[in-house]
This record gives C-alpha cells, sequence and structure tokens, in this order.
C-alpha cells in the first residue's frame, strides 16, 4: 500500500483593510486634529511681506576682569569706550566711561563688575579701547541689531588684558505691513536671554504701521494670513509657514464630503462581498 499523502494546512492570507475603515479613521483624524487647531509645517517658498525695525538699541558694557600678570606696581587706570557709527569719513565718537579702576600687582586677575549703558539709534557701530584719556584705536566690538544675547570679547592692550561683556537690546518695535494684504492678526514674542517671554497680540489689523516701546534681546514675530479664503497659514518671522488647521475650516469642507462618500461607497461594496462568501 502506498503511504497516504499528508494535507498541507490550508494557507489563511491576511484580509487587506477595507476602503471605508481606512477612509472613516482618516475622517476621524481630520477632525481631531481640526479641534485641537493642530499646526502642520508647510514647505512655502513665499515670504510675507512684514518688516519689523527697530529704533534704539539699549547697550550695556560690563568690565567683567582684568588680567595683569606683568604688572611691575599697583595703578589707577581709566578705562572708557569710544563708539563711532560705521559711516565713511565720520568721525564723531560718543564717549561710555567705565570707571577708574585700582589694578594691583599682587593679583593676576582683578574682577572688576563694573556696568555702563547707552541708548544708540538703530545704526551700526564700532566700538574701541580708550585707556587714561588715550584712544588706542583697539576695536572691542561691533554693535547692531543683529545679536540675541550678550557675548564676551577680551582686548589686549599690554600690559593688560580685560574682558568685556556686551549686551544689545533691540528698543522700540516698528512692524510695517503696507506691503502686506493678506495678514488678519500677529503676535509678538519679546524672549530675553534669562528666557523670560512677553506677549503682544493684536487680533483685528486696522493699521498699516505699529510702534510698541519694549525692549528684548530677541523678537520674533507671528502672522497669521488667509491667501485662501477659510484657510489660515501662520508664518514665524517670515520664513517658517504652518496651516493652522483649527482656522481652517475649508480643509473639512472639502474632505467630509468625499471622506464620506468614500466610506459609503466602500462599505456597500464590501457588505455585498461578505454576502457572496
Amino acid at each position: 500500500m502506498g503511504k497516504k499523502r499528508k494535507r498541507k494546512a490550508p494557507r489563511y492570507k491576511s484580509k487587506p483593510i477595507p476602503i471605508s475603515v481606512l477612509s472613516l479613521a482618516f475622517l476621524i483624524t481630520i477632525i481631531v486634529m481640526y479641534v485641537l487647531n493642530i499646526e502642520l509645517p508647510i514647505p512655502l517658498v513665499n515670504n510675507l511681506n512684514i518688516v519689523t525695525n527697530y529704533r534704539k538699541l539699549n547697550t550695556s558694557l560690563i568690565l567683567y576682569k582684568v588680567y595683569s600678570p606683568n604688572l611691575q606696581k599697583d595703578t589707577l587706570i581709566q578705562i572708557d569706550i569710544a563708539i563711532r557709527e560705521i559711516i565713511e569719513n565720520l568721525k564723531n565718537f560718543t564717549y561710555l566711561s567705565l570707571g577708574i579702576h585700582r589694578i594691583s600687582k599682587s593679583r593676576d586677575i582683578t574682577f572688576i563688575n563694573y556696568m555702563s549703558s547707552i541708548i544708540l539709534d538703530n545704526r551700526k557701530y564700532i566700538a574701541y579701547l580708550v585707556i587714561n584719556k588715550t584712544f588706542t584705536g583697539i576695536p572691542i566690538a561691533y554693535i547692531d541689531a543683529n545679536y540675541t544675547r550678550s557675548f564676551d570679547t577680551i582686548i589686549d592692550y599690554y600690559p593688560y588684558q580685560f574682558h568685556f561683556i556686551l549686551r544689545i537690546q533691540k528698543c522700540g518695535i516698528k512692524l510695517d505691513l503696507s506691503k502686506e494684504r493678506n495678514v488678519r492678526k500677529f503676535l509678538i514674542k519679546i524672549v530675553n536671554e534669562d528666557n523670560s517671554t512677553k506677549m503682544i497680540k493684536v487680533d483685528n489689523i486696522v493699521n498699516k504701521t505699529y510702534f510698541f516701546d519694549i525692549c528684548g534681546d530677541r523678537i520674533d514675530v507671528e502672522s497669521y494670513s488667509s491667501p485662501i479664503p477659510l484657510i489660515t497659514i501662520k508664518t514665524v518671522s517670515r520664513y517658517e509657514h504652518y496651516l493652522v488647521l483649527g482656522e481652517s475650516p475649508l480643509i473639512i469642507l472639502i474632505c467630509t464630503p468625499i471622506l464620506v462618500f468614500i466610506f459609503i461607497k466602500s462599505f456597500i461594496k464590501y457588505r455585498a462581498m461578505l454576502k457572496k462568501v
């Protein structure tokens, strides 16, 4: 007698997920994202024409310490800063005093922590070192509105090495919306280097120019525009763009009937297939 062949166990193939289930899940997902006001990043190329300017620069300089290992005797030294605007042939200086200090020969490092401040117009400047009322011509730092936090600079002037800390805050914010038609509202975030934040919100645009008398290390502008009716795009400092689903009902109005139609049609087709089995 021949050997009986073993019957192979039937193979069960996993059934694909019905389209009706996928369409329903997609619809629920969109509704939840709309309710939660989810913001989706979008790759837009066009930047909004909102011009941000600052009227003043609140400039603070700290003489943190003086390093003088080769000093032969105790010395009184007067330290000043000469600030000049970067314009060709301009020789006018604004002087900022950092005081008169005694530097001891017995210590390599003298900690001073003396601060002086000045408010400048929003232009570009160079700060120079002045020792005992003598202009050294040694630049300490450039001063402009591009800084977002304080920074250190170390200057050598034999037999001294000076360690300065500079902080340049932007003051008097001006927003110009004259070239932008679609902006409906905006939010200004004033962020300081200690992470303290203040926000100014304007919900209804009625003017083309806005002024805010406030200072901060970093100024971020979030604007909300509607290039298409019922669609809201958030732009962060002109370069990052987000689709605000909670303020874009057009997405729901378009997707809901399409997904409901797909769900009903695929569900009817799926039930008809089950009856034939």
